[in-house]
């Protein structure tokens, strides 16, 4: 076969594969070559939204940023005022506990005191009845007893004394 006819018979074939082309695979390359322009499209659309975002992001956190010394210090400001308040609390309360104590013990001592003046005078009742007692055994003898029972006795009779039960 000549060269000549060889070069039409392919040009002949490479026009029937082209038409062939064209008419079934054409559309179906169109649409997805449309399809794959309106997912770009749409993913360029999706991409700037989120830059929108990500930009409207950065601004809100660095305004968050600028805004946090003046944050930090409204919350220091504010732990300082809770500290205060709870140790004025913390004080009055143990103000109080001081108070109570203070009376307990009060109530403490003079209970103490009174017990301790209650055994003195127990002592001195028990100290004096045993002197009395020795001084009895001493001086008491048969004619003082005699002497003491007639005097009773003539007291009696003269009514300056009374006995009664």
């Amino acid at each position: 076969m000549s060269p000549t006819l060889q070069a039409l018979f392919a040009l002949v074939n490479f026009g029937a594969i082209a038409y062939l082309l064209k008419r079934f695979a054409g559309p179906i390359l169109v649409q997805r070559l449309h399809d794959h322009h309106a997912a770009t499209l749409q993913a360029i659309d999706e991409a700037e939204k989120a830059e929108r975002e990500a930009t409207e992001a950065l601004g809100t956190c660095q305004r968050e940023l600028a805004d946090l010394p003046r944050t930090l210090e409204g919350i220091q400001g504010q732990a300082v005022e809770l500290a205060r308040q709870a140790s004025a609390r913390i004080k009055q309360a143990t103000e109080a506990d001081c108070d109570r104590l203070k009376q307990q013990a009060a109530q403490d001592i003079e209970r103490e005191r009174s017990l301790a003046r209650q055994a003195i005078q127990r002592a001195l009742v028990s100290r004096s009845l045993d002197k009395a007692r020795r001084q009895l055994v001493e001086r008491m003898n048969r004619e003082t007893q005699n002497r003491l029972v007639e005097r009773l006795i003539q007291t009696m009779e003269d009514g300056t004394c009374a006995i009664t039960r």
